[in-house]
């Protein structure tokens, strides 16, 4: 690549404008001219730096991929390939919502560089070297420097590898790096376990049986990636009657004109069937072989301190994360000798015992550190140790020395996160190379991962000729742990708030430069809690609800990005999601907790197993957003994360089957069956412990565009829906406590309160989060039914649930509310998930009365806002261009024509309006039910004479989100224009109401309400 590189301080002054000149929403098809800013982190320079970045696009802008390309500051083309990650899939045109951008960058030391994402199908980009040969039999990858073969008959990693030494554009048979073997690729030495059949010492392999799947993930001119699944299995005859055993999940990824592959590598327990398993594992291990002669060396890198924290600079001004540091190197013979290293515990002051700190006792069972030997690591030579340190870098260079540099030949692997990860071993023997995930030398074997998890490692292989520098192995090392990224300005980002999931919860985030994984201890290293979640639910608080990644996203604060990176790895690993079936019955027994009563899918481990992180424990459905997932595979595109949203979504539409389809046998459960909640009003849903299922349900739709799941889904929001109609002011919550009482919620309030009567009492962030989860679905199908949803609970928190001092200023929200009692108390706060759910009615009505209170809030917390926080502040950051709703209809007239039918007819109001939602209800319809209950009205005191008093104010009237909808209302003519059509309905009285929406969802007020009787 030859693009002009912008020194960081020009290229900012250079791209302010277009930063703000640009509004995502208001940018038309075809002048897309969006900076993406690079910044070199790892204090290194890049030529041709491989880039892959997720950018945020508004509905309707890009729906041609053809039309894409980047350019450099000069306006000139580089390769670029572009990918749609996600898009906005009820809409006609299926235009893109998350677009994945690969591009190669040049970037000096610590400096930046800004290249632009057009639209406008100008300049073709120039080719690159990089070729796919997608076989029957085997997959070839052809970067220019380097070509490889993955096969499909028997998967070994590299089947085989060239390197073109010479650099004379040829791969020669001297030129074979890595032979045919079917020892390469991955291996599991099996532990005893004699019920089992299984021995002591048995190898399983990836390349014994015929993977179920190897296949291009992704290809185009700037990268491919390759992925491939399958079962480890034994040799000879016992592979044909191989029994279930652990699977692999295998990523391969190169890029033109790089020497580089990376290898995503991950043992999985993912499958359900019959029985679940769990197998003891001695070791495991990824093997590649070099095809070499005489003498070769195994060169480690030993130095540790590559990334040192610099001074905090807390305002998330630009940074320099990166110290120069040493390298030093370590090199050990191992064509006459074994030569090993392992890493076996933190190698930080905690490696053998935990300070005091609330989890270790949880995690643990005290502060002592199960399985290590040794702080940090050794390096052994035929037996004898010869070197050891605190924390290895985890990089090897295998390669054969010569007296002749052109008969040179090697590979450098980098494991990253090597030493965070513990145990771990790299091995050379002869011409063998093994990363060792999980090394038989810990004490910590027998290994084992439970159902529904994964543990996957990050592995790149540098193919060279030449032996390098030691200075330039600290290089590759730098690039490996802090790869170039590219992000839009924030503005860009924080305006599109269709495409986001931020703010959930009122968690804390990390500030600029807080987290540094180089000198990481306690509880959050080893390889089953690195990256461990210490606020986690189960287990914890509300860390999972929500977005981590916004510091990355506004300052580009790397530390902040990794930090919510390895969180989002290791919760995307270890929590017992993952499972892969056809099977949803099976499924849904599992998830849904069932199967602990009847044990449908019993679990088979070997005697004596004891489950050492039982403590994770399958995911409680009132605390699992797990909102990261989704965000890190929209910023990266990372395959493992995108498999994590698939399985959280799987797991919210498993905990939804016994509402949205029949269980058959032999898992049949009464109370398990589909739901019309149309046809059977007494269908509901209440709280969070269905919202959080449904925001999972709807984030795995949002990834794969599968219309039954959001079928599916929609059933759960309409029960939402019916839960709002049977309340008279729309108080979507199914707890009656009785006058006096102090169950649940109702423990909050005082003893003059719930002595005065019987009432519906909840905590408002449970509202809020049905909400959240009621816009997640929102978001992908505008559905009014829905939107009544969240407009009728918004109204309740901003009508009846805010506080406000004596001078009548918003002042928050109490922690509960409830529909007779009021608030809990008289001081407020501003609740994290309130403000969300108030920015959200905002967002699909354009409200004034929700963005008053919103403002107000602003103001009070403005020190300590980041626009990506939370969804109440996007309104306020970034106002509306349009914030005027069309005109209300004011001469809405209903005329009964027989046969049931009733002509509805009005003028078209002023104010552009793109819908019109009509409404009819038996009882009279209101914008809003205030008088609840009537004045002088007898309270109940009891659960009975509670629904009593609901039963008669439903008969005489319903607030507008209440009413039902009607079907058919016609596209908006000019204003003025007079506007005709039919609606049908049973024999009896109705009342009839309607509204508009204009096309930035500002909504009208109320018609007036015109009575007709159908006969």
């Amino acid at each position: 690549m030859s693009s002009r590189i912008v020194p960081a301080v020009l290229c900012l002054l250079a791209v302010v404008p277009a930063a703000l000149g640009q509004d995502p929403m208001s940018v038309a098809p075809g002048q897309l001219n969006l900076p993406l800013y690079v910044h070199d982190d790892a204090n290194v320079v890049w030529n041709a730096g491989p880039v892959t970045s997720g950018v945020a696009l508004p509905p309707g802008l890009v729906t041609d991929l053809s039309k894409l390309r980047v350019v450099d500051a000069a306006g000139k083309p580089i390769p670029a390939q572009f990918r749609a990650l996600e898009r906005y899939w009820t809409r006609p045109d299926k235009s893109v919502r998350w677009l994945l951008v690969d591009f190669p960058a040049d970037v000096f030391e610590s400096e930046s560089a800004t290249v632009y994402l057009r639209d406008d199908g100008q300049g073709a980009a120039p080719a690159t070297s990089l070729k796919v040969d997608d076989a029957a039999d085997a997959i070839t990858v052809d970067t220019g420097i380097l070509r490889f073969t993955v096969s499909k008959k028997a998967f070994n990693l590299f089947d085989a590898a060239w390197f073109d030494q010479n650099g004379d554009g040829r791969f020669g048979d001297d030129e074979l790096y890595i032979a045919p073997s079917p020892d390469n690729g991955s291996v599991i030495t099996a532990a005893a376990w004699k019920e089992q059949g299984i021995e002591a010492g048995t190898n399983y392999y990836s390349s014994s049986i015929p993977p179920r799947r190897v296949a291009v993930e992704e290809s185009g001119p700037v990268r491919v990636t390759i992925v491939a699944d399958g079962m480890h299995a034994p040799r000879g005859a016992a592979a044909d009657a191989a029994k279930p055993f652990y699977d692999y999940r295998v990523r391969i990824t190169a890029w033109a004109g790089s020497p580089i592959v990376k290898v995503g590598y991950s043992i999985c327990n993912m499958r359900t069937a019959e029985e679940q398993y769990v197998w003891p594992m001695a070791e495991a291990s990824l093997v590649t072989r070099l095809k070499t002669e005489g003498e070769i060396v195994a060169v480690f890198l030993t130095d540790n301190n590559q990334f040192v924290n610099p001074p905090y600079e807390m305002q998330g001004q630009g940074q320099n994360f990166a110290a120069e540091g040493k390298s030093s190197m370590l090199g050990a013979r191992c064509s006459d000798a074994h030569v090993l290293m392992v890493q076996d515990s933190s190698g930080g002051d905690e490696w053998q015992k935990l300070k005091g700190n609330g989890h270790a006792r949880r995690i643990f069972g005290g502060s002592a550190v199960p399985g290590v030997s040794y702080r940090g690591w050794k390096v052994w030579r035929g037996g004898e140790e010869v070197a050891g340190g605190d924390r290895s870098p985890g990089l090897v260079d295998f390669r054969h020395n010569s007296s002749d540099p052109a008969k040179e030949r090697g590979i450098i692997v980098t494991v990253r996160d090597f030493w965070q990860n513990y145990p771990k071993g790299l091995e050379a023997d002869k011409d063998v190379l093994a990363v060792k995930v999980f090394p038989k030398e810990s004490k910590q074997a027998p290994f084992d991962l439970i159902p529904g998890t994964r543990k996957t490692h990050e592995i790149y292989f540098q193919f060279h000729g030449p032996r390098l520098f030691e200075r330039h192995y600290d290089w590759v090392w730098r690039r490996v742990n802090r790869p170039l990224m590219a992000r839009p300005p924030a503005d860009w980002t924080g305006r599109i708030a269709g495409a986001w999931d931020l703010g959930l919860a009122n968690v804390p985030c990390v500030p600029a430069s807080m987290f540094d994984k180089s000198v990481m201890d306690g509880c959050r290293v080893g390889w089953g809690n690195y990256g461990w979640i210490s606020a986690w639910n189960p287990g914890g608080q509300h860390w999972n609800e929500g977005t981590q990644f916004y510091g990355w996203l506004l300052r580009g604060d790397r530390r902040a990005f990794e930090e919510a990176e390895i969180t989002s790895r290791w919760a995307g690993d270890l929590v017992p999601v993952n499972f892969e079936t056809e099977n949803m019955d099976r499924y849904w027994m599992l998830m849904r907790g069932w199967n602990r009563r009847e044990s449908k899918v019993p679990l088979v481990a070997p005697p004596g197993w004891k489950d050492s992180r039982g403590w994770i424990g399958y995911p409680d459905s009132g605390h699992m957003g797990m909102v990261m997932w989704l965000e890190h595979y929209r910023l990266t595109g990372d395959g493992f994360a995108r498999d994590a949203v698939q399985h959280e979504g799987e797991w919210g539409r498993a905990y939804a089957w016994g509402s949205t389809h029949d269980c058959k046998p032999p898992f049949r459960i009464n109370w398990a069956y589909k739901r019309d909640p149309d046809a059977d009003p007494t269908y509901m849903n209440f709280n969070r412990y269905q919202a959080w299922p449904l925001f999972n349900f709807v984030s795995g739709y949002s990834a794969n565009g599968d219309p039954q799941w959001l079928a599916e889904a929609r059933i759960i929001c309409l029960g939402y829906r019916n839960a709002m109609r049977a309340n008279p002011v729309g108080y979507i919550c199914d707890t009656i406590d009785d006058a006096g009482s102090r169950e649940v919620y109702g423990k909050d309030f005082p003893p003059a309160t719930r002595d005065r009567c019987a009432s519906k009492a909840y905590a408002n962030f449970q509202l809020s989060l049905v909400v959240n989860a009621l816009v997640k679905y929102y978001n992908e199908d505008p559905d009014e039914e829905v939107r009544d949803a969240i407009l009728g609970s918004v109204d309740i928190l901003v009508s009846r649930a805010l506080l406000h001092d004596d001078k009548g200023k918003p002042i928050g929200w109490s922690y509960c509310w409830g529909d007779l009692w009021g608030p809990s108390g008289t001081r407020g706060e501003w609740n994290d998930d309130v403000l969300t759910a108030v920015g959200y009615g905002y967002q699909v009505s354009g409200r004034k009365d929700f963005l008053e209170p919103l403002k107000v809030a602003f103001e009070e917390v403005k020190p300590y806002y980041s626009k990506f926080d939370n969804h109440a502040w996007i309104p306020v950051v970034y106002p509306r261009a349009d914030q005027e709703p069309p005109a209300a209809v004011n001469d809405l007239k209903v005329e009964a024509v027989g046969g049931g039918k009733v002509r509805v007819s009005f003028a078209a109001p002023a104010g552009d309006p793109v819908n019109y939602q009509l409404k009819y209800a038996v009882p009279q319809i209101v914008e809003r039910v205030s008088d609840w209950p009537l004045p002088g009205e007898a309270l109940p005191k009891n659960k009975a004479e509670y629904q009593a008093l609901v039963a008669k104010a439903l008969e005489r009237q319903v607030s507008f989100y209440m009413a039902l909808n009607a079907k058919g209302e016609p596209a908006p003519g000019k204003s003025g224009a007079r506007e005709s059509f039919e609606v049908t309905l049973p024999p009896g009285t109705y009342h009839f109401a309607l509204k508009s929406l204009d096309a930035a969802n500002n909504q009208s007020a109320m018609s007036n309400v015109a009575r007709v009787e159908v006969r």
